[in-house]
């Protein structure tokens, strides 16, 4: 305090600036007491202790000893985060053996917490247990979801086969060529429609063939085109056995066409009927080809195939 004509005055600082905070052993002031506080670790010091778990990770806080604990705990207010810094002196004192220089109300927070922490997890590891109970619940209910997924798919395809299995018994079809067509995909109106009109282009198939194949067997074109297209339903060798007797009729009957009017001798051998037939072949070829009547197909038939018609025909061919 300074001293003004022998009075002493109280002075008040309202700016002071501390540059320099230094600590002996030998204070001045009368009473005053010394604390010899330790030297401080070096940067390298710091990182090894960090490393051992005597430090914080940044080096802070270096607790080698009761002393540095004594000296962590009241620099804890320097600490920017206080609460790691206190966990940390709280875990160097334990491992000193020094719980008894923590301040009593850290104690309490730290028993406290141990025993916030031992509950949490004993909650933990009921709620695991109970969340692998639940898990093995929920994969058996989608097991079981999945069966029954499964036994309703086989049984859904199950039924649609039996449908199409059915639908195909009884369901009308007819054929186009190599196309099927079935009643019960184009509806009634059209599956009648195109029956009739395949009916109608095989029925003039048929009695073309059979004027074609058959000119001379008893029977309208019409009926001899139906007895074709009944051999067409026909097993094979049904069909063909038929289609045999069918021509050798035919060619017999052509044979006695070419002889009516005239004279037949009962000894004309087999070999000259059969070259008739054959020449009334060639006639009837020529009448197909060129679309001319029997009549003048004849005269190109003896002009095209004049071996053939001598043959035939010996007598009229030597005129």
């Amino acid at each position: 305090m300074p001293v003004i004509d022998g009075k002493v005055h109280r002075a008040t600082y309202t700016s002071l600036k501390l540059r320099e905070l230094s600590s002996v052993d030998r204070p001045a002031q009368a009473g005053a007491k010394a604390v010899i506080m330790k030297r401080d670790y070096s940067a390298d010091e710091r990182e090894n202790m960090a490393e051992a778990g005597q430090a914080m990770e940044d080096g802070s806080f270096p607790i080698k000893d009761k002393a540095d604990l004594k000296n962590a705990i009241q620099s804890i207010g320097r600490a920017s985060d206080p609460a790691k810094a206190r966990a940390h002196i709280i875990r160097r004192a334990k491992a000193l053996g020094s719980t008894e220089l923590l301040p009593e109300e850290w104690i309490k927070g730290d028993s406290k917490m141990s025993k916030t922490v031992e509950q949490l997890e004993t909650e933990l590891t009921a709620l695991k247990a109970e969340n692998a109970v639940l898990k093995t619940e929920r994969d058996t209910a989608i097991a079981k979801a999945d069966k029954a997924k499964a036994d309703c798919d086989a049984a859904m395809e199950g039924e649609e086969k039996a449908k199409k299995a059915l639908s195909e018994a009884t369901d009308e079809v007819i054929k186009v060529e190599d196309t099927e067509v079935r009643k019960s995909e184009v509806g009634p109106a059209q599956f009648a429609l195109t029956k009739a009109l395949i009916d109608k282009a095989d029925k003039a198939t048929f009695e073309k063939r059979a004027q074609d194949e058959f000119p001379h067997l008893v029977g309208t074109s019409a009926e001899k085109g139906l007895v074709l297209k009944a051999m067409a339903t026909m097993p094979e060798a049904a069909a063909t056995a038929l289609k045999s007797i069918m021509t050798a009729a035919e060619k017999m009957t052509s044979i006695g066409f070419g002889r009516i009017g005239t004279a037949y001798p009962g000894e004309q051998n087999i070999e000259k009927a059969q070259a008739e037939s054959d020449f009334n072949g060639k006639i009837q070829e020529i009448a197909k080809r060129d679309n001319i009547p029997l009549s003048a197909a004849m005269g190109k038939a003896r002009a095209e195939y004049p071996a053939e018609f001598a043959k035939a025909y010996p007598a009229e061919a030597a005129n």
